[in-house]
């Protein structure tokens, strides 16, 4: 599941105003290890965009390597330049 917090919000509204598509579909393990993954983030109010760079599954020893990822780079820097305009001081 999805939850969409704030962040997330910025993120699928930066999507929209990007033109790039959203898919809602939960995303296989599989695909990973066959390298069918182009890249992949988590968010938070803290770290706003977080690329993943490795996953670890269950209790093998290796990381699988994700990687990369441009696009994942631009809804980062998107989203930073949202919050650092978007953002005032409070003290």
């Amino acid at each position: 599941k999805i939850l969409t917090g704030t962040i997330m919000q910025i993120v699928l509204q930066i999507c929209k105003e990007d033109k790039i598509p959203i898919i809602y579909k939960s995303a296989a393990l599989s695909g990973l290890q066959t390298g069918q993954w182009a890249g992949a983030f988590i968010t938070s109010t803290s770290r706003l965009v977080l690329p993943i760079s490795g996953v670890k599954i269950f209790d093998r020893s290796n990381i699988l390597s994700v990687g990369y990822c441009p696009l994942v780079e631009h809804i980062k820097k998107r989203v930073f330049e949202h919050a650092k305009n978007e953002s005032f001081k409070v003290l």
